[in-house]
């Protein structure tokens, strides 16, 4: 299975970019620059793969209905497109957290599990415009809402105070490892910087190019290794 995290933290190593393993604060150069990367390929994927077009009524700000996307006359759907613009998406979107710091999948699986919290009390989706009482002229539609918008039920909850920790704890997994994997692998990281310490102050020398690079990449290997693990 290819595992999109550890591939994009293999490119940025590449490409030089980071792959920090706490939870970093970016520059506003790079707060900008993470956002446009964002940005370009999500409007890629609606304007070349879906066929759409950006209206935008204000684009100071951010509200959903500032701007809508319109159906381009005679555009079809490009199913290469589509795919190449998810597949870019999906890079992009484990670029900006390695950059930003912490474990993309762990935060989208606690998503995931609050998302499936919006069931109805009867395991059913509440669906505006679709479900029974949610339809239009039902009590339950909500017109400020698009028709097929997924409508939270009553044991819906928020997701934000786990990621909260998930955040807080960085790539670098604290829970579900085997404590003596964790143990080894923490050791191995201090070794590594003693040893760095030795060549650079008692040595006289500095790690430096492709052997400096190897060490870094093989704790980094480890590091996302470690956290996918059950």
């Amino acid at each position: 299975m290819f595992d999109a995290r550890r591939k994009v933290a293999e490119f940025n190593r590449a490409f030089r970019r980071p792959v920090n393993h706490q939870w970093t604060i970016p520059t506003i150069a790079e707060r900008e620059l993470l956002g446009k990367l964002l940005l370009e390929e999500v409007l890629e994927y609606c304007f070349k793969g879906l066929g759409l077009e950006l209206h935008a009524k204000d684009m100071v700000g951010y509200a959903a209905d500032n701007f809508e996307l319109r159906h381009r006359e005679g555009v079809k759907v490009d199913p290469i497109e589509v795919g190449d613009g998810l597949a870019d998406v999906n890079v992009v979107i484990h670029f900006n957290a390695h950059w930003h710091g912490f474990n993309l999948d762990a935060a989208t699986a606690h998503v995931h599990e609050s998302n499936m919290s919006k069931l109805g009390l009867d395991g059913l989706p509440i669906i505006n415009g679709e479900s029974p009482g949610y339809r239009e002229d039902e009590p339950g539609y909500d017109p400020t809402r698009p028709i097929g918008k997924i409508l939270k039920g009553p044991n819906y909850w928020e997701p934000q105070a786990g990621l909260a920790q998930i955040v807080a704890q960085g790539s670098f997994p604290t829970s579900g490892i085997d404590p003596q994997i964790r143990f080894a692998v923490e050791r191995a990281r201090d070794q590594m910087q003693k040893y760095a310490q030795f060549i650079q102050k008692d040595a006289g020398l500095s790690l430096q190019g492709e052997a400096a690079q190897s060490d870094t990449e093989l704790l980094e290997d480890a590091v996302l290794i470690l956290s996918t693990m059950e």
